[in-house]
């Protein structure tokens, strides 16, 4: 979906509100700019929120708060295990604050630089 068509409450703060869906929504995640799409999240102030929508609605496409589709399934399953959203969320934070531990093989969390 597009966050201009419906606009959380959110949106207002996000980062890539108005840059276009090309780094978000590409063919492929390894074509529609990932790289650029992860640094653009790590300074995002509503990245938070983005990962709750999109695990909440469970967005199969795109790069949402830094994450690619393959990372929300694999924390979607962890909720899905019994763990809450906003506890998943927390942990997602935490790797990131504590410098973004590249897990690119699982494809898991963005590595900020």
């Amino acid at each position: 979906q597009h966050l201009e068509a419906y606009s959380p409450s959110w949106w207002d703060e996000a980062a890539c509100r108005g840059i276009g869906n090309f780094h978000f929504f590409g063919e492929d995640e390894r074509q529609c700019s990932l790289k650029r799409a992860r640094i653009i999240c790590g300074g995002c102030k509503a990245i938070k929120s983005c990962l709750t929508h999109a695990l909440e609605n469970k967005e199969e496409y795109g790069i949402w708060a830094g994450t690619s589709a393959r990372a929300r399934e694999k924390l979607i399953v962890l909720i899905e295990q019994g763990l809450d959203v906003e506890t998943v969320v927390k942990m997602t934070q935490v790797i990131l604050d504590l410098g973004g531990r590249n897990m690119e093989d699982d494809g898991l969390l963005i590595p900020v630089s």
